[in-house]
């Protein structure tokens, strides 16, 4: 499994991570059955563990998404509120984050989806199979180039076209990403 292999090399990076794996049982029976109140909590190992892992990784959609039909607007806004501080203390420490879409990539969901099941799981597999530190290198040109520019044009092979105006020409770069202030974009 993919997940196993990401986090051994979070692992021999140095990283301590923080692996969560969670099945359509407990999933469908946690967001369908609990109350309100307990869905909007957040989760207090999740609320501690993100004050000192330095990657998470999730696996944590469920295998058959036929259900989530059932699931309220109401149901979904606890959890999100649930997640916020979460995810607000992770980004304030920069911990790496990833959510595993081979996961995702079910029989089951294909189905729902309409999609051919080979070719979305050969086409997230290609697209997990990366060069990691090249993806890291092209990521700091990037974020160089970037940091005397006043506006970025984006042209996609298709012809689809982007452009932002940087403000103050500042980009960051955190691990592989790089954020952009920008005023606006086009």
């Amino acid at each position: 499994m993919h997940a196993e292999a990401f986090a051994l090399g979070c692992q021999k990076s140095g990283a301590c991570i923080h692996l969560q794996i969670t099945n359509d049982e407990l999933w469908y029976d946690s967001i369908l059955h609990q109350s309100i109140d307990y869905l909007e909590t957040p989760d207090p190992f999740q609320l501690a563990s993100a004050g000192f892992v330095t990657a998470a990784i999730y696996i944590s959609a469920p295998e058959n998404p036929e259900r989530m039909k059932e699931v309220s607007a109401e149901r979904w806004m606890a959890i999100s509120r649930a997640d916020k501080p979460v995810y607000e203390k992770f980004l304030k420490r920069k911990v790496r984050i990833a959510q595993i879409d081979l996961g995702l990539v079910t029989p089951q969901r294909a189905k729902t989806y309409g999609f051919d099941y080979q070719v979305w799981k050969k086409n997230v597999e290609d697209a997990i199979d990366l060069e990691y530190e090249e993806m890291q290198k092209l990521g700091r040109k990037v974020a160089d180039a970037l940091e005397k520019a006043q506006e970025v044009k984006v042209t996609s092979p298709d012809g689809m076209r982007t452009r932002a105006h940087i403000k103050n020409g500042h980009t960051a770069t955190t691990n592989h990403q790089v954020k952009i202030s920008c005023t606006y974009v086009s």
